[in-house]
């Protein structure tokens, strides 16, 4: 499994969530964030201009192998302006994950189950 993060413009992520949509990818994390990068200092005319933090957006994926390349190629062509600022991409390896709920791991074939039942038992024996 891979986590893909990818900063873009707040402007297109109604548009990228519906594109990956398409093609099964439903389950994302948006969060707000404000960036500085290159694009903070730019010529426009000769004159030299520089920008404060600039409101974007960042989303994450948690992805299968087989899913990453479509994933990059989406969030590329959707979040694309040919300006400065666009964003980046940037593709992790997950070592684990686990559903917090069901103890269900989802990149290794096993439960945590009972580790978190537990750490429940502890916590239920620390209340009273």
């Amino acid at each position: 499994m891979k986590k893909i993060e990818a900063t873009i413009e707040t402007r297109t992520v109604d548009t990228l969530r519906e594109a990956l949509a398409e093609v099964d990818i439903d389950g994302i994390t948006i969060s707000e964030v404000k960036c500085k990068g290159a694009a903070s200092h730019f010529s426009y005319r000769g004159a030299q201009y520089s920008t404060d933090l600039a409101p974007r957006a960042e989303i994450r994926l948690l992805v299968r192998d087989e899913q990453v390349a479509r994933c990059i190629d989406v969030i590329a062509l959707v979040a694309r302006t040919t300006e400065h600022g666009d964003g980046q991409i940037l593709v992790f390896p997950v070592e684990d994950a686990i559903r917090i709920r069901t103890g269900e791991c989802l990149v290794r074939q096993d439960s945590w189950g009972r580790r978190a039942q537990s750490v429940s038992d502890r916590q239920d024996q620390a209340a009273q």
